[in-house]
């Protein structure tokens, strides 16, 4: 298991030094396009991205570094922030690497909640996650992880990288404590980024990764992708109109339809990273004027958060399918498609 990280405040030798873009987070670099080198979105497109404070949200807290920092939040619907880059030359597998990188918690942070209609606070602690890959947003493997955050002051952690394959990209993930118990609403904030340094490895033993616990950016594994499925599939459901995964925010009143849009989110991210897997949606004909338009719906949800057609298919669910669903809510079943399977459905 990666290295928890703690409060440190040594400096290290800048030899051998791969270099961050932007590491104080500066307002004036691109942010959230892959076609710059700075930092991009990998958050949830229910939700606003992570911001660069200070000044939103009730947020006053001086920089540790420059004039700007960044704030990441996790949210009770189960969504969460999430930041990324491309490296500029990659880490390489069987060396260790260290980087440093200051958190804290503001006193204050205040947003709105869908699900209690107006503003609550996100003061719970959360910590922070670092992954690497070989795309943007990528959980490939997690390099590392710190202590939970409570300190209301800037603080370095010392984390220390020892990557298993070659990363090119990493990406920062706000996360919660424990989020398969109860999902919450927290806030980390994250300044003054170190470069990332190779250093001597320890021939300390790694702790295997307990990977029941993590609901990553994406899944690292088929049986964690049908966990994804399982866990917020009940959650999606459709209004007496249209299906409730609408676009565009309301911010007079809470509506069920945002949870389930952040929910579909998180499935269909999951399902880009599998190729060869295919999701069955099955849709409830309830009423029976809607089914088409339903499908239709959802056919084109996933084709624009961009999945393959070959990686689904929406069907009519039928009462006397034998399939095994790994999730149902009162109008959508889901399940991924079985060996040898060649259900053909409206995508």
């Amino acid at each position: 298991m990666p290295a928890l990280a703690w409060p440190f405040d040594n400096a290290r030798s800048q030899a051998d030094t791969v270099f961050i873009s932007n590491p104080s987070f500066e307002a004036d670099v691109a942010l959230f396009s892959q076609d710059t080198a700075g930092w991009v979105d990998c958050g949830f497109l229910s939700e606003a991205p992570a911001a660069i404070q200070p000044g939103q949200y009730d947020v006053r807290m001086a920089p540790k570094d420059q004039r700007y920092y960044m704030s990441l939040v996790v949210r009770e619907n189960y969504t969460w922030d999430a930041i990324g880059q491309k490296l500029e030359k990659p880490l390489e597998p069987g060396k260790c690497y260290e980087w440093t990188v200051y958190l804290a918690q503001s006193p204050h942070y205040v947003d709105y909640a869908r699900r209690h209609a107006g503003k609550v606070r996100y003061n719970n602690p959360i910590q922070l996650f670092i992954w690497g890959g070989s795309g943007f947003c990528q959980a490939g493997q997690l390099l590392a992880e710190t202590a939970v955050v409570k300190h209301k002051n800037w603080q370095a952690y010392q984390l220390v990288f020892r990557p298993q394959k070659p990363v090119y990209y990493i990406t920062l993930h706000a996360y919660y404590l424990n989020p398969l118990a109860a999902a919450y609403n927290g806030h980390i904030l994250v300044d003054n980024a170190s470069h990332i340094v190779s250093i001597p490895c320890t021939d300390q033993p790694e702790e295997p990764l307990d990977a029941g616990k993590v609901l990553t950016l994406s899944p690292p594994s088929l049986e964690a992708l049908e966990r994804y499925i399982s866990l917020h599939g009940p959650h999606i459901i459709f209004s007496s109109k249209k299906l409730e995964l609408e676009e565009k925010a309301d911010t007079d009143f809470f509506r069920p339809e945002y949870l389930s849009y952040a929910h579909m989110s998180v499935i269909a991210k999951g399902v880009r990273w599998f190729a060869g897997q295919k999701l069955i949606i099955g849709i409830k004909p309830r009423p029976k004027r809607q089914l088409d338009a339903r499908i239709e719906y959802i056919s084109q949800y996933l084709r624009d958060r961009g999945l393959k057609p070959e990686q689904f298919t929406v069907v009519v669910y039928e009462k006397t399918d034998n399939a095994a669903w790994l999730a149902e809510s009162p109008d959508i079943a889901l399940r991924l498609a079985q060996d040898g399977e060649s259900e053909r459905g409206r995508e």
